[in-house]
């Protein structure tokens, strides 16, 4: 994985733009390719990375980004994790923004029924 310019950072997690590599023949299909790296911050409850990805395995939705997969690696004598997700090319702002209560109302709804 290469670790680009952060994009957004929440309560359990960086995201950044960047790229992932692989020489598994299950990651083929992006490998190299431009991507979002969700990276958790340290101490984070594996159960809630877990409970995350199970999720977002389940969801499609035009304003959920689907998920590749999941990376886990040794640092500081603790596991890391990032999700590896499709980069949007537009941010949620660019959604929400110009009529903000209706469109947010109509995203709300849109990702409550999938």
């Amino acid at each position: 994985m290469t670790f680009g310019r952060v994009i957004g950072k929440g309560g359990y997690a960086t995201v950044y733009q960047g790229y992932f590599f692989s020489v598994s023949f299950l990651c083929r299909t992006w490998n190299g390719k431009e991507v979002a790296l969700k990276s958790f911050y340290p101490g984070i409850n594996y159960e809630l990375i877990q409970k995350e990805v199970n999720i977002q395995q389940k969801i499609r939705n035009k304003y959920i980004l689907p998920l590749y997969g999941i990376a886990s690696y040794k640092k500081d004598n603790h596991t890391e994790y990032t999700l590896v997700l499709e980069l949007a090319d537009y941010s949620l702002d660019v959604i929400v923004r110009p009529n903000a209560n209706k469109c947010f109302f109509l995203f709300a709804f849109e990702c409550c029924v999938g």
